[in-house]
């Protein structure tokens, strides 16, 4: 027994301050199957639905997940995912949940809709829903999400918890919105929603035309049929922070052909940092309504306003019909709504060190 205890004294030794179990992981493939255990490339789980299931009857602790998405097919192709839709809810305090990219070769593809580009998802791709109270710690890395209504939520008005400190990094956002399937699919909001979340970071992410389109098939919920065509295209964001959405970093971003504003900030989202991003090609014109990259709004008589919020070092490149493109849209600022401002001295946005181009548009992506 005392040199059973001297071995596990000397070992103990050896292992460094800080150190921690290996990550626990489980693998997605586009070959994949919902009847293997994903715990290895080659025995990988079809969906991500899947991966979450294995991970929350494991639960495991003290130790970071990663849910590895392979980056091609057996055939080499880069892999594509179909209409796939993730309610996520399981996350280890004090450590992260990495749904990422096996390697930095070509992202994988989540396409909402299926390999005829039909019967497309009306259901974001990527729901995150805490289950206790400032719960986080989701990394969502290095991937390709197309042809969703929405692509990400963090938060949730079906469970009334705080959430903070997730990421977004390094994520293609393309066709996001109901452009691609209108007949079918009524206007979407945004691409990316934050929903009483604090902390989080995006970053190094592309948002390509996430855009509304209306005909005459579109259908519209009652709160909407009295919209004109250009309020229901306005309704779609590439970002969306509301209900106290505070203290988060929209960095090193391009925006392209978002048909509403870019980022909107709603009711007590404060103190957010939105710096060095591209805006090209921003904001359909809507009758009186103004146009700019950032909008602040908030339900009038029952919300508050939103206050310093930073606006730096951004370039801005072109509205909707590339014209010149202010940082902010002025048309609908109100006063605090319910909640005075945190300090004498609040401002609703401090907008320094930004630049415009003398030709707008000039560098608009497909």
């Amino acid at each position: 027994m005392v040199r059973l205890f001297i071995c596990i004294f000397i070992m103990s030794l050896t292992i460094p301050m800080g150190w921690a179990a290996d990550p626990y992981r489980i693998y997605v493939s586009a070959d994949g199957s919902d009847t293997k255990n994903g715990s290895t490339a080659s025995s990988a789980v079809k969906t991500l639905t899947k991966a979450h299931s294995l991970i929350k009857n494991a639960a495991p602790v003290n130790r970071h997940v990663e849910v590895r998405i392979l980056n091609r097919d057996k055939g080499g192709a880069t892999a594509r995912f179909h209409q796939q839709e993730v309610v996520w809810t399981y996350t280890v305090p004090g450590y992260e949940v990495r749904i990422m990219a096996n390697d930095t070769g070509s992202r994988p593809i989540f396409d909402g809709c299926d390999d005829r580009k039909q019967n497309c998802s009306k259901k974001p791709f990527f729901k995150f829903v805490p289950r206790y109270e400032n719960a986080g710690g989701i990394v969502i890395n290095n991937i390709r999400i197309v042809r969703y209504s929405a692509a990400i939520n963090i938060g949730s008005s079906d469970a009334p918890y705080h959430t903070r400190g997730n990421s977004i990094t390094n994520v293609d956002f393309n066709e996001i919105g109901n452009a691609h399937d209108p007949d079918n699919m009524g206007p979407a909001y945004s691409a990316v929603t934050l929903l009483d979340s604090s902390k989080n970071t995006i970053k190094d992410c592309t948002f390509t035309n996430i855009v509304n389109k209306i005909t005459s098939k579109t259908p519209l919920k009652d709160e909407h049929k009295d919209d004109s065509v250009e309020d229901l295209m306005r309704l779609i964001h590439g970002i969306y922070l509301a209900h106290g959405s505070s203290n988060n970093t929209i960095q090193y971003n391009k925006f392209a052909r978002i048909s509403g504003h870019a980022i909107k900030l709603r009711n007590k989202s404060n103190n957010n940092i939105i710096s060095t991003n591209i805006f090209i090609k921003i904001t359909q014109a809507s009758g009186s309504k103004g146009i700019g990259a950032i909008q602040e709004w908030f339900s009038k008589g029952v919300e508050c306003a939103s206050w310093n919020n930073r606006v730096e070092k951004n370039t801005f490149d072109g509205d909707y019909a590339c014209n010149r493109l202010p940082a902010v849209d002025y048309s609908n600022i109100l006063e605090g709504g319910n909640c005075p401002a945190p300090a004498s001295s609040g401002k609703k946005f401090s907008v320094v060190g930004n630049s415009t181009v003398d030709v707008e548009c000039r560098s608009l992506p497909r």
